[in-house]
């Protein structure tokens, strides 16, 4: 017996059966990557067991930043870019207030407190007790965009020293970034117009933050005769303020936050001086999801930089705030800057151009490409199984029968 030799249609069902099974490894690979992707993905995003970093501080070269309108939140609690009166050393005031001004404490309410407000005709004639030791102030000066040095004093010489700029309608609001110790505190206020060139007025509040095992708290007791204001003893050295581009204002979780940083030393001296910036990012219960410190060096009069903050996929969405001191040599003294944003929206992957991917969407076109492949490679492994069974149940009574084998 001899089998005709290459007939048309045995070749056939082993084209086919070649086609199939080349299909089922392209079909199976594409299916592992599908799957590989997804999982990596997952993996990355997912917190899992383990603590997640919710931020991550990415240092750029010094420089100005890009940005292109620096944000302002409402109430002047946050920095904005404007002249600083530090650097500018504006004319000091005449006797009488060039403008009218309120301050007032607040209490845990968020209500002014009766013993807590100065005004620029009436100025605090009791010191106020309060239990809660991380209080608020607001206050409004006629005067749309005013520039304010504020100065938050301790026991027994440490202070924190914030810039701020009132909104269109001249008010203001300002919360002490950290608990309060026990004792005598004193908030110096000095108001100046919207370029930092004259000084407009200056007021002082006295308030005591008493103990939590205190059953009653004591009355308010008169006023001490408070110290000069750093400001008034030229020991002002430094300030600090911070801005974010409004396209930054709310971001998705996973982008980065742009931040610029404007730091003023009005003093430089003959050599470089080092200085250390402590970052503190926290969220609306207080509670810090970042706290990271950097070294700088100082020689300029006012220097810019920007800094890069990356958020974490599983960010909770909510309003954030940036917290930066800038402590000064000596230790008693820190300048202070905060600035609101908003984290919303679904997490994205953001490359290194910048440019921002929707994850969710990531994983749906994922999840459907592994589908896809998945259907393939089991359609084509069926196919593949059909023709193995057809080829090898050929026998030579069929072949004969056929005709495409002949006895001779």
């Amino acid at each position: 017996m001899k089998i005709a030799p290459s007939h048309p249609h045995l070749h056939l069902f082993h084209r086919k059966h070649k086609f199939h099974r080349t299909f089922l490894v392209v079909s199976a690979i594409l299916s592992l990557v599908s799957f590989s992707l997804l999982g990596t993905l997952y993996l990355k995003t997912s917190i899992g067991a383990s603590q997640q970093t919710l931020f991550t501080l990415e240092i750029t070269e010094t420089g100005a930043a890009p940005v292109e309108s620096p944000s302002t939140s409402g109430g002047g609690s946050s920095s904005t870019v404007f002249p600083s009166p530090i650097l500018k050393k504006p004319e000091k005031k005449s006797p009488t207030p060039l403008r009218s001004f309120r301050v007032a404490l607040l209490d845990e309410q968020g209500k002014e407190h009766p013993s807590g407000i100065a005004t620029d005709k009436a100025p605090q004639t009791k010191i106020p007790v309060i239990r809660h030791n991380q209080p608020a102030f607001r206050g409004n000066i006629d005067l749309p965009f005013a520039v304010l040095i504020l100065e938050l004093h301790s026991e027994p010489e440490s202070a924190l020293t914030a810039t701020i700029q009132t909104d269109e309608t001249g008010s203001w609001e300002f919360t002490a970034p950290e608990p309060l110790e026990e004792g005598w505190h004193i908030l110096y206020v000095t108001m100046f117009d919207p370029q930092s060139e004259i000084e407009l007025g200056r007021t002082i509040l006295q308030f005591r933050v008493a103990g939590s095992e205190a059953v009653t708290p004591p009355a308010p007791a008169p006023p001490l005769p408070p110290p000069p204001s750093f400001y008034e003893q030229d020991k002002l050295e430094y300030d600090v303020s911070a801005s974010i581009p409004n396209t930054y204002q709310t971001i998705n979780p996973g982008q980065d936050l742009l931040v610029q940083i404007d730091i003023v030393n009005p003093f430089p001296e003959s050599e470089a001086q080092k200085i250390t910036l402590l970052y503190k990012i926290k969220n609306e219960q207080d509670e810090i999801v970042l706290e990271q410190k950097e070294t700088l060096v100082v020689s300029q009069p006012s220097q810019t930089f920007a800094r890069l903050f990356r958020t974490g996929y599983r960010l909770e969405p909510g309003k954030y705030g940036l917290e930066i001191y800038l402590p000064y040599p000596d230790g008693r003294l820190a300048a202070f800057s905060t600035i609101d944003f908003e984290i919303n929206g679904p997490p994205v992957l953001t490359l290194t151009s910048g440019r921002a991917l929707n994850l969710t969407l990531i994983f749906q076109v994922l999840s459907l490409l592994l589908t896809a492949f998945g259907l393939i490679a089991y359609y084509e492994l069926k196919q593949v199984q059909s023709l193995s069974r057809i080829i090898h149940q050929i026998t030579e009574q069929d072949l004969l029968a056929k005709g495409l084998i002949h006895k001779f």
